[in-house]
């Protein structure tokens, strides 16, 4: 299910994240009713629905903290702290993304649970401004990932570094943390993964007025946002390169791509 919502095919994935669940209930067996509803709570945040997202998120921890199942825990704990960020409620994310940390710390022979919670600790602190936490716990983030041997969760660990830094205005660590992520997220062929590091990488030229090279990797971010079936991502792509050829003066081709990329943010209404 997660495969297809990572490839933009909502439908096919909740009806899949369904059958998870009603295959837990109909086996009475707790840990697949977690899992299942935890899935079905990702698939809602991707179809933007919010709210609904939250409830099950908060439904799957609820059930998963009566089970063994550590690494169900640490990930429906994780889950939930950002469904309650997201509900601007931050006192409790702050405690639940802690807790998080804190039983990943207790999982046996597997550190990608820690190494997820330690992300996720980050990009809260990230978000709530709370940028030396943030450097600190990213410092340990990337110590546990690099343990561990998986270009994907180094991939991980430096998209949670670009967003700090462009945060903290270090721009051009911004763009290293992204270069050496557009070569991991190639290397695993991660298609959505790709087309985001290049939505980032034009992002971050256009901060630093590099218009053609913004530019460039619009174009790239595109295509690959295509590629991957990736709507959102395509949209922003063509925002990027709107403000690229403006800033080229280029205006008519400017205004016609930011036109066609801000059409898709309202018709989701998604800004």
């Amino acid at each position: 299910s997660l495969t297809h919502r990572s490839l933009g095919k909502h439908d096919v994935a909740l009806a899949l994240a369904e059958e998870l669940h009603d295959f837990g209930r109909a086996q009475d067996n707790k840990i697949i009713i977690a899992k299942g509803l935890l899935t079905k709570a990702y698939v809602r945040s991707a179809m933007n629905e919010r709210q609904v997202s939250h409830e099950l998120a908060f439904e799957a921890e609820k059930l998963a903290s009566t089970t063994s199942d550590m690494v169900l825990r640490v990930q429906s704990t994780i889950t939930a702290g950002q469904s309650y960020a997201e509900q601007g409620n931050y006192p409790v994310a702050l405690v639940r993304l802690q807790s998080a940390v804190e039983l990943a710390q207790k999982v046996e022979n597997d550190k990608v649970p820690l190494a997820s919670a330690l992300n996720a600790l980050t990009l809260f602190y990230t978000q709530v401004r709370e940028y030396d936490k943030a450097w600190e716990t990213l410092g340990e983030t990337f110590e546990v990932s690099e343990t561990l041997n998986s270009p994907g969760r180094m991939a991980i660990a430096n998209n949670t570094e670009y967003g700090l830094a462009v945060d903290t205005q270090q721009y051009k660590r911004g763009m290293r943390a992204l270069l050496a992520n557009l070569e991991l997220t190639r290397k695993i062929g991660a298609k959505r993964m790709i087309a985001t590091t290049l939505v980032n990488l034009s992002d971050v030229n256009l901060k630093l007025h590099d218009f053609p090279t913004a530019l460039r990797f619009a174009i790239e971010a595109s295509a690959a946002a295509r590629d991957a079936n990736d709507e959102a991502n395509e949209a922003t792509a063509r925002v990027n390169a709107g403000q690229a050829y403006m800033g080229m003066n280029k205006v008519a081709e400017g205004k016609k791509s930011f036109a066609l990329g801000m059409a898709y943010f309202e018709k989701t209404g998604d800004k």
